[in-house]
This record gives structure tokens, sequence and C-alpha cells, in this order.
């Protein structure tokens, strides 16, 4: 099974499109975009499956604190 974690970010609108924000586009209107935070692959099994966790997606990245959706 795999969990992903999305978190909102900022950005800006190009072509009808939210981008990741540039010195080029910095000027353009503001908005909101869907952006991967990171992935945790586990192997389950049938029947019930528990994962402790405590915020880290890796061992040198923890999801910084806000709004995150898995």
């Amino acid at each position: 099974m795999t969990f992903s974690f999305t978190q909102r970010v900022s950005g800006r609108r190009i072509g009808g499109k939210c981008v990741a924000q540039t010195e080029k586009n910095r000027d353009k209107s503001a908005c909101l975009r869907t952006v991967t935070a990171g992935l945790l692959t586990f192997t389950g099994h049938s029947g019930t499956n528990k994962v402790a966790f405590e915020g880290r997606i890796s061992t040198a990245k923890k999801l910084r604190p806000g709004a995150t959706r898995l």
C-alpha cells in the first residue's frame, strides 16, 4: 500500500494553470496548487494494518507543519 501526502502551496496563474512562482512570473495573479509532499510505501496483509506515523516520510524529510492530506 502507498500513502501519498499532498499539500496546497502558493503559485502564480499562467495561461489558465497554477504553476510554481519564479522571478519572471512573480507579478502574475496568485493561486493555490496541490503538490505531492511525499510517499510512504508499505507491504500490507489481509486484515487490519496499523502504521505509526510521527510526521516523517523518510529519515531525512519531515513534513512541514500545516494542512497535509493523505
